[in-house]
């Protein structure tokens, strides 16, 4: 190694979106109490041991304002209330949800420390094909739901809290935990989460740490600024419909979180990671322009400044480990470059490793840079995930980040340091001309916008933002009223680089459909605010609009019905010949175990459109209480057909018409049979809403439950028929 100091800067990015459903105030995911009780107290907590070692955490403002809620104990979690619950008290349905829903950690790592979590695991898989029937639910026991309530939850605690004195004997455990062992984990984890605030507080106070951040909710701030952007590294990408040029929101996202670090930590960080690396000469004149000093980028964003081909020697590299500036429109700002390959080693390869193969690999790198360096004082910045990967890691990544703090620490010739005092004692003595668009993977913006569902999500972004932007010319006085505030949150939440992750066929996970409805709810929300109707197309999953994710097994009608209309499935042939939306074909796990629908059927004869809903418990049971099912016909009229569930005889169930007159709905007479019992079954006379032969209807069902739309049915499109005419058996053939 050359007798120049190699300065090494680690950043570890700390993100979550928001999981709060708007319009419940229900987190319905539970990753940000998770990864709070086991990753972002300890990450500040393990560099105690290493005071001679100094680390960047690069905060997303929408993780700490949920993990402050959580620290207030002022959370409806949805997990938790799962967790909570007594096995015995489990309607079916959330016992379906517990064996679907609670098996997400890394089973290879966890099988050897909680066997009998391995095998809950292995036993759930053996039955998955029976988990919504009584049947197989009945395979286990209350104790088995007790345990994996506990299980669960203590697999997420970090093994060093395990060793405190209120957890190591629930610890120990494997199987056979009470109702208060529990309730003890996930009281833990609140108390962790609690810490978690505090924890970096007392770091930066003590100079060990450095907070950078990211724009506040996350959004991929070029595409937001214009997406236009995207083709500068694929030149044929395509587009949204919608024009998409808001500069000024991204400059309101990185306004707003300075402002936020300010008052959580007392001043604001100098530094900016950019959402998903994602940069472009007019992002950078923005940062500039709300107030930071430096911003970080991938390579490979410099390799392409510098027309230097990527994934080259070493020695072709030697420009990356040095700062640079560019002159922005706003004035020059600094910058930096991550060491790829270094971050990616961490983020994916060493957890395959032993842990000192591992760290000896590291730092042999490091010790190459140095050699090869024509800078005085390289920088090596290594920048990842600080949260996501140390599942897979043993012992949840401690041994390996204390080896190697270890060896950074002791190592002659390498110190570690924070970007801001590396830059204020070696200013940037390079400049960049330009800095092309591109983000952390592969320099270009493909995840994110391109793919169809990806675009349709932006047009969706761009009809809501655009329907606040007239609310807001339209009622002057009121563009700053606590609504029109309200309501840009949401359209900031929505620009959220999170959402569009999900969509299209780049990445997918157990809850797809979840991010999905969490997308729209805040889009919905952004109308109902400001008491505008809501987009019919907004019940309905943007997934699945391509053709790339599992569809509902469906099928048009294929004959004339004559069902008698009595709750009841009176013969095998009675909805034979009609037109069904399976759901046990449709979505992800989460989405099918809440689910109330559980097939609808359609069909018609001459006069009368019928309709029948089987829903996953008896519909005149307790759990319908709150539940309103909306037939509604959204083309070529607009008509509603309410039907209010009645449980246990309490209150009767009603059935009511509406239609969209004059902008509002309007209840209007209508000749509708009905029953429930078993099944929910509706006969509604064409003529009586409207229609006539040969009208070409869309239509959907929705699920209301206190006022907002929960489900919608089916899953990907509307339901498409037309009016039958007395010809319409004679043109069809069925077997």
């Amino acid at each position: 190694m050359s007798a120049n100091t190699l300065h090494v800067a680690i950043v570890w990015h700390m993100h979550q979106p928001l999981y709060k459903d708007p319009r419940t105030g229900v987190y319905v995911l539970p990753w940000v109490r998770l990864h709070a009780s086991k990753d972002y107290a300890d990450m500040v907590h393990v560099l105690r041991k290493f005071p001679d070692v100094r680390v960047t955490f690069n905060l997303v403002p929408c993780l700490l304002e949920q993990i402050e809620e959580y620290a207030r104990n002022d959370t409806k979690d949805y997990f938790m209330e799962l967790s909570r619950k007594s096995p015995e008290s489990l309607s079916n349905s959330e016992k379906t949800f517990l064996l679907k829903n609670f098996f997400t950690g890394h089973m290879k790592t966890l099988a050897s420390r909680y066997p009998h979590y391995y095998r809950l695991y292995r036993k759930t898989l053996s039955l998955q094909d029976a988990l919504s029937r009584k049947e197989g639910l009945a395979k286990f026991t209350p104790q088995d739901f007790l345990d994996l309530q506990a299980l669960f939850n203590l697999v997420w605690l970090d093994p060093s809290y395990l060793k405190d004195p209120d957890m190591a004997g629930i610890a120990a455990k494997t199987s056979g935990f009470t109702p208060q062992e529990r309730d003890a984990i996930l009281d833990k984890q609140l108390a962790v989460t609690a810490s978690v605030l505090p924890a970096y507080q007392e770091a930066i106070s003590s100079g060990q740490i450095e907070v950078s951040c990211s724009a506040y909710y996350h959004p991929i701030l070029p595409l937001v600024c214009d997406a236009s952007v995207a083709r500068q590294s694929v030149p044929d990408a395509a587009l949204p419909k919608s024009q998409i040029r808001w500069p000024e929101d991204a400059l309101a996202q990185l306004t707003h979180a300075l402002d936020y670090h300010e008052r959580l930590f007392g001043s604001s960080p100098k530094g900016l990671w950019p959402p998903e690396g994602g940069v472009s000469e007019e992002t950078l004149a923005l940062a500039k322009k709300a107030g930071f000093q430096w911003v970080a980028a991938d390579e490979d964003i410099l390799a392409r400044a510098k027309n230097v081909a990527r994934g080259g020697k070493r020695e072709v590299r030697s420009f990356l480990y040095a700062p640079y500036r560019f002159d922005t429109a706003s004035g020059p700002i600094s910058m930096v470059f991550r060491d790829k390959v270094l971050s990616d080693l961490i983020g994916f390869t060493y957890v395959n490793w032993t842990i000192q193969a591992a760290v000896s690999d590291f730092m042999l790198r490091l010790a190459k840079i140095a050699e090869r360096s024509e800078e005085t004082d390289p920088l090596v910045a290594v920048i990842l995930d600080g949260e996501n990967c140390w599942e897979f890691y043993e012992n949840d990544g401690q041994d390996f980040l204390e080896l190697l703090y270890g060896r950074l620490s002791s190592e002659p010739g390498i110190k570690t340091t924070t970007i801001s005092d590396y830059i204020e004692r070696f200013p940037p003595s390079r400049k960049l001309e330009s800095v092309p668009a591109g983000s952390w993977i592969d320099s270009n913006f493909r995840i994110w916008m391109g793919h169809a569902e990806d675009n349709a999500a932006w047009d969706l972004l761009a009809d809501a933002r655009k329907a606040l932007k007239d609310y807001a010319q339209c009622h002057v006085g009121f563009g700053e009223s606590e609504a029109v505030k309200s309501a840009w949150r949401e359209i900031y939440i929505a620009e959220g680089s999170d959402w569009f992750w999900w969509y299209g066929d780049d990445n997918t996970s157990a809850f797809d459909f979840q991010f999905d409805a969490l997308f729209r709810s805040h889009l919905i929300k952004v109308y109902e605010l400001l008491g505008l109707e809501v987009p019919s197309q907004l019940y309905s999953p943007v997934i699945g609009a391509a053709g790339t994710k599992p569809q509902a097994m469906a099928a048009p009608p294929a004959g004339f019905l004559k069902p008698n209309i009595d709750g009841k499935v009176t013969h095998y042939y009675e909805w034979r010949l009609g037109g069904y939306c399976d759901l046990s074909k449709s979505g992800g796990s989460m989405r099918q175990a809440l689910s109330v629908v559980r097939a609808l059927y359609y069909g018609f004869d001459v006069e009368n459109l019928f309709v029948r809903v089987d829903t996953m418990t008896k519909p005149t049971s307790q759990e319908f209480s709150e539940i309103t099912l909306v037939f509604e016909v959204a083309a070529p009229v607009r008509v509603r057909i309410k039907v209010r569930l009645g449980p246990d005889g309490k209150a009767e169930p009603r059935v009511s018409t509406e239609k969209r007159l004059d902008s509002t709905w309007q209840t209007i007479p209508a000749s509708v049979r009905w029953a429930l019992a078993d099944i929910v079954e509706l006969a509604i006379p064409f003529v009586d809403i409207g229609l006539s032969p040969g009208s070409k209807v869309d239509a959907v069902l929705l699920v209301f439950r206190e006022g907002m739309v929960v489900e919608s049915w089916p899953a990907q499109e509307k339901l498409s028929f037309q009016v039958p005419s007395d010809e319409f058996e004679s043109n069809i053939w069925t077997a």
